[in-house]
């Protein structure tokens, strides 16, 4: 019955879907379990009110022996009113232009750019997931994993939202990344502004919201009680730096070494361990082209004077352990490393 509507709404349908509907509370009930599991009803037209039926009137005595009946029809006809209220909504509502949402992801090392609808731009690197939807009062991103670079044009009619699981990061005229991981999402700000609020006030420290402009970043991190969202002054040159990826490069500027094995392993089905605690937190700087991982593995080890070596059960897994006796030495007990062991995808 609703897709027949759906498809032609004639006068004619509609009158029988009302007489469908009084026959029985049964069939009311079919109707509305056919209306509520349509995936996307849109009426282009709202039954009149001289279609709908009124109470029934009593003209016999007999009636009124049988006021179950009598209270089931008035119930019915209520019913009708109201599924012709909820298809008029839905007309309306599905009138304004709404979209279904639209899921892009990344895979391991690509970087994807996508344009929408009203002008704006995504820009997706490594193993990035999000979902767009564009209405006529409303844009809304989900950004589920990973991180990505949003050039908005702005619309104060029509806000322009990034969500994660914890944060709401609305735009006020700008160009913005984002980078979800595990319980914390870094947001900084290269032109215009944004306001950055909890989704949780009971779970937020900062019930206010925060504003952030050029220069400057904010960390939301979240625990099981509480959202902290913390802004600060970013170092100059240090956003530019972060957004290396979209020209095929990872930059480094006194990065400990934990993190730069971190981010680039994220772009490489190769993937770099640390076997001892110990280096953890040495200095890492340089810009490096993640597709070359063999060569920027090479270059790291020898720069820090660490070892660098092959996993013996998986040529893809690269093991860095202490520090050489001197630069270029290799661990005698493991595999050295060179161009020729580790091939190119």
């Amino acid at each position: 019955m609703v897709a027949r509507l759906y498809e032609a709404p004639t006068r004619r349908n509609r009158k029988a879907c009302v007489r469908f509907v009084r026959r029985s509370v049964g069939h009311l009930r079919a109707l509305l379990d056919a209306l509520f599991s349509y995936n996307r009803v849109e009426m282009h037209a709202v039954f009149r009110p001289d279609e709908l039926p009124s109470a029934p009137q009593v003209r016999s005595r007999r009636l009124f022996t049988r006021p179950v009946l009598l209270r089931s029809l008035v119930l019915a006809s209520a019913c009708v009113a109201t599924v012709a209220f909820v298809l008029g909504h839905l007309s309306v509502s599905n009138g304004m232009g709404e979209h279904a949402w639209t899921r892009t992801c990344t895979g391991i090392g690509e970087v994807r750019k996508v344009a929408l609808e009203d002008g704006s731009r995504i820009e997706l690197t490594t193993q990035t997931c999000l979902e767009v939807r564009l209405s006529a009062t409303r844009r809304e991103v989900h950004l589920l994993q990973g991180e990505a670079l949003f050039t908005v044009r702005h619309d104060k009619a029509k806000p322009f939202t990034v969500f994660t699981k914890d944060l709401a990061v609305e735009d006020l005229g700008t160009q913005f990344r984002m980078y979800l991981h595990k319980d914390e999402t870094d947001v900084g700000v290269l032109q215009g502004e944004v306001s950055i609020r909890a989704l949780s006030q009971a779970r937020s420290t900062n019930v206010q919201l925060v504003r952030i402009g050029p220069g400057e970043g904010a960390t939301g991190i979240s625990t099981p009680h509480a959202v902290t969202i913390t802004p600060k002054k970013l170092p100059g040159g240090s956003l530019e730096r972060t957004l290396a990826w979209r020209e095929g490069a990872l930059e480094f500027h006194n990065e400990s070494l934990r993190q730069a094995v971190a981010d680039l392993n994220r772009y490489n089905v190769r993937q770099l361990v640390i076997l001892d605690p110990a280096i953890e937190n040495l200095s890492v700087g340089g810009r490096f082209q993640y597709s070359h991982f063999d060569e920027a593995a090479l270059a790291m080890a020898n720069a820090l004077g660490i070892r660098l070596s092959v996993d013996a059960s998986n040529p893809n897994i690269l093991q860095l352990s202490g520090r050489q006796s001197r630069p270029g030495d290799i661990h005698r007990h493991q595999k050295p490393v060179s161009r020729r062991t580790i091939q190119s995808d």
